[in-house]
């Protein structure tokens, strides 16, 4: 018997393995499974999102209504995370983009700008405050704030932004969750 196997027709080639090879194999295996399992299950139990070690890919849903009734929304809108950490925005229903709000993002920090119905994902490296909002609904009120870290350096200039329609009263939601509780002033 020839010690190479063809797989589906390719020349991919294998030794063969007799029976007893076999079960020595398994029984190592085995033995490495129950000494390093308890390790392999706390990673599984753990991995909640997890990119890489220490950061995390949070996820944002662009929809046409979220979960307290409200039309064009981000949910969630607020989200704070760590610095390195990566949003996820998914075009859960159709026609919504993601891109900065002007004069809302960090100095120093990347801009950008998702394609409608385009899923993105994104590494916030630069701590403060990024507004952000879907283009087409922007003055529907469809706009969300990351708090990157525990920095609220640009949360002035978020305050003041121009804002149109439902874009500012929504905002002002938003940026009331931001660090100590900060307010946007009343239109």
């Amino acid at each position: 018997m020839s010690g190479k196997k063809s797989f589906g027709g390719s020349k991919v080639s294998s030794r063969l393995i007799s029976r007893r090879s076999l079960l020595a194999g398994s029984a190592g295996l085995t033995v490495a499974a129950a000494i390093g399992g308890g390790r392999w299950a706390s990673a599984q139990e753990n991995d909640s999102g997890q990119a890489s070690a220490g950061t995390q890919t949070h996820e944002v849903q662009m929809v046409n209504k979220d979960r307290e009734g409200r039309p064009m929304q981000f949910d969630p809108a607020y989200l704070k995370i760590a610095p390195g950490d990566s949003v996820k925005f998914v075009a859960t229903d159709k026609g919504h983009n993601s891109e900065p709000i002007l004069g809302m993002v960090p100095e120093g920090a990347e801009m950008w700008k998702g394609k409608i119905n385009e899923e993105i994902t994104l590494t916030f490296d630069v701590e403060g405050i990024y507004g952000y909002k879907c283009l087409p609904h922007f003055a529907l009120g469809m706009v969300g704030i990351i708090q990157v870290g525990d920095s609220t350096e640009n949360l002035d200039s978020a305050e003041t932004a121009k804002l149109p329609g439902k874009a500012k009263p929504r905002m002002a939601e938003l940026i009331a969750q931001v660090g100590g509780g900060a307010t946007a002033p009343a239109d």
